[in-house]
């Protein structure tokens, strides 16, 4: 079982240039946005801070104090900090709801990131609610052929796409990328961004040779445009090193983990969900290189920074423990499986209820543990679940 990495981007707000001489929120504004676009996300706060307390000043319900909100907000979403992004972001709305048209752009960026956030918090009916409400307007506002109908649309993709409905989420990306492509260009960071989310929905329905070149074209937009020492960086280079995992190349996709493990921790910070991921996946590479004694304390490591930052109720907490639940069945070691099996389970079906492959792998996981200890009745009951769940993923993944 992978931890997946699609890419679901946050929109900034720049200040407006100055007339005259450059007040204090302008410049804290406009110097918190350039560290934060080269990745530098403690100092950016700092100057973030300094802009909203600035903004106050302006006086409760002035559009400054929304945009001032809005970045911190954006910032610590990037940080993993997902209920303070929120608490920022529902800030921000509560200005441009009382000073601003339901068609307000910036009122619509910040409903698409309150969308971006419900769903890293696998609350996706919000999500959805929020990103169909911010493509209706945009659409009104800017025409099909505009980067912010694609910038949304790459977001409702990266829904379907954590939901486990590639086929779905495959035609977002695809509208996306058309769009970005056409009117951005070809090295633009947003067409890197598209490009790895379509490499991933390919690789998930086993087109390989398809997704191989995009992460290629991706990693180098991405080092050209950031620097080698980027976090969007390590995205490209986790997300290659799944296809890679997957056409059981797995002394390349250690070395690119490895290296996107190094970037995110020194860019990111030791307990950020991203380093968890790489930790996540280094894990299971080492686990099926038959290294388990290396592998057991970075599949607890990650799961200690996930439970802090999302909790147990968690999808991305409960895939880890899942990862971890079954090599330790595999082992023998029922008594720490079984109860990180079950947890991985329930968590499963109460927040992704729609993603069949997860389940199914989870249900499988479970019954292989319940008939190694004698549970035999209990274990079929799991695997003909497990069964009609995975009838229903295949079923998906062939529909277009």
């Amino acid at each position: 079982m992978r931890y997946i990495a699609a890419i679901v981007s946050l929109v900034i707000f720049c200040a407006a240039p100055a007339s005259g001489q450059e007040s204090l929120w302008e410049s804290s504004s406009k110097e918190g946005t350039s560290l934060y676009k080269i990745g530098h996300y403690a100092d950016a706060e700092s100057y973030y801070l300094t802009a909203l307390k600035e903004a106050e000043k302006f006086g409760e319900f002035d559009t400054r104090l929304a945009m001032s909100a809005n970045n911190l907000g954006t910032l610590y979403f990037q940080e993993g900090r997902y209920s303070d992004a929120e608490l920022m972001e529902q800030r921000a709305l509560a200005i441009h709801e009382r000073v601003s048209s339901q068609d307000d752009p910036d009122m619509v960026i910040v409903l698409s990131n309150l969308g971006a956030i419900c769903m890293m918090e696998a609350r996706y009916s919000e999500a959805e609610s929020f990103d169909k409400r911010v493509l209706e307007v945009r659409l009104r506002l800017f025409g099909e052929q505009s980067p912010k109908v694609a910038h949304i649309l790459s977001n409702i993709g990266v829904l379907y796409f954590t939901e486990g409905e590639y086929p779905q989420a495959e035609t977002y990306y695809e509208r996306a990328l058309a769009i970005q492509e056409k009117t951005l260009g070809p090295d633009h960071p947003d067409v890197a961004t598209s490009l790895t989310n379509l490499g991933a929905v390919y690789r998930e329905q086993g087109k390989y040779s398809k997704a191989g070149p995009l992460y290629e074209r991706a990693l180098a937009i991405r080092e050209k445009t950031l620097g080698p020492e980027h976090p969007d960086v390590a995205i490209v280079l986790s997300n290659w090193a799944r296809l890679y995992q997957s056409e059981r190349k797995f002394w390349d996709a250690k070395s690119l983990d490895e290296r996107a493990l190094k970037i995110r921790e020194k860019a990111l910070g030791p307990e950020h969900p991203d380093v968890a991921a790489s930790l996540n996946n280094t894990a299971l590479l080492d686990k099926q290189l038959g290294n388990d004694t290396e592998a057991e304390p970075l599949f607890q490591r990650a799961i200690g920074i996930l439970k802090d930052t999302f909790g147990e109720e968690h999808p991305n907490t409960a895939r880890v423990m899942l990862n971890l639940g079954t090599m330790y069945s595999d082992q023998g070691k029922f008594e720490l499986a079984e109860p990180l099996l079950e947890k991985s389970l329930q968590t499963m079906q109460t927040v992704s209820p729609h993603n069949y492959e997860w389940l199914s792998q989870a249900l499988n996981a479970y019954a292989s543990l319940l008939a190694k200890t004698n549970r035999r009745a209990q274990a079929e009951v799991l695997q003909t679940r497990a069964m009609v769940y995975t009838a229903m993923f295949r079923e998906a993944r062939t529909k277009k």
